[in-house]
């Protein structure tokens, strides 16, 4: 009988947990930049949408369909 015994599922478990933390921090943090460059968008020209804003909010949501599909399917 070994002195130590290496449970994997027990280690499959921690790893899945931190991948999954991982992703929810890439995800914040794309999230938080692209929200970032939409409001500095929106700021610069408050009166009228520039083409940029919508650029840029149109890859806020596309990510953020895009990390919905990665999270919970």
């Amino acid at each position: 009988m070994p002195l130590f015994v290496l449970d994997t599922r027990k280690l499959n478990i921690r790893l899945y947990i931190h991948l999954k933390f991982i992703k929810m921090y890439l995800f914040l943090s794309v999230t938080f930049c692209l929200l970032l460059l939409c409001m500095e968008s929106n700021i610069k020209r408050p009166f009228y949408p520039s083409l940029f804003s919508f650029f840029s909010f149109y890859y806020f949501f596309s990510i953020l369909f895009y990390y919905f599909l990665v999270f919970f399917i």
